[in-house]
C-alpha cells in the first residue's frame, strides 16, 4: 500500500483504516493467465501487422502443404 499524501488520507478516511489494517496478513494476488495469454496474442497480431510479408507467406506455406497433401492423397487413391 502507498500513501503519497496524508492529507487526502484524512480527508478519504484512510487514516482510521490504516490504525486498524492487518499488516502481517499474506497478500492474495490475482489469477493472470488470461491477461497474459491476450497480452501475448495481441503481441503477435501486432508484429504480424508490422509484418505483412511474414504473415502472407506463412498462409501461402500452410495452403500450399494443404493442396501437396491432398494431392498426394488423390493420387495414393487412383494407385488403388
Amino acid at each position: 500500500m502507498h500513501v503519497f499524501s496524508l492529507e487526502g488520507c484524512v480527508e478519504q478516511g484512510w487514516l482510521e483504516r490504516l490504525n486498524t489494517f492487518e499488516w502481517t496478513k499474506a497478500v492474495e494476488s490475482p489469477d493472470t493467465r488470461v491477461v497474459k495469454l491476450g497480452r501475448g496474442v495481441l503481441q503477435t497480431i501486432a508484429w504480424l501487422i508490422e509484418r505483412p510479408l511474414v504473415a502472407l507467406l506463412a498462409i501461402g506455406g500452410v495452403l500450399g502443404g494443404w493442396l501437396i497433401g491432398k494431392t498426394n492423397v488423390k493420387k495414393k487413391r487412383s494407385l488403388k
